[in-house]
């Protein structure tokens, strides 16, 4: 009788083992996707430089002024601020919600 209770937690150790095998597999496979995900960021990122500055040369080439040339390039910072203020905004008014709406 007691050779059943083993048979039990040796079954139930090697279910919890096999479950804890799988999640770590999908945790790897989530951080491989998430590398991924960064290093095609990065990638992205050093093509919109290379295309930004293309551009700007190209424009200095055509005799556009540079002081045209500095303000659209303080416009896209200022955009940029503007758009890291409106998510901010939008994380606030969502933890705001959460913490009112989870009473």
């Amino acid at each position: 009788q007691n050779n059943g209770g083993t048979d039990d937690a040796m079954r139930d150790m090697l279910r919890e083992n096999r479950g804890l095998r799988e999640a770590s597999s999908e945790l790897d496979r989530i951080i491989d996707q998430g590398r991924s995900t960064f290093n095609n960021i990065i990638e992205q990122n050093r093509t919109l430089k290379n295309a930004k500055k293309k551009i700007l040369d190209v424009a200095s080439a055509m005799g556009v002024s540079a002081s045209l040339v500095g303000h659209i390039d303080r416009r896209n910072k200022e955009d940029k601020y503007l758009v890291l203020g409106g998510m901010l905004l939008t994380l606030f008014i969502l933890f705001s919600l959460w913490y009112l709406l989870r009473w």
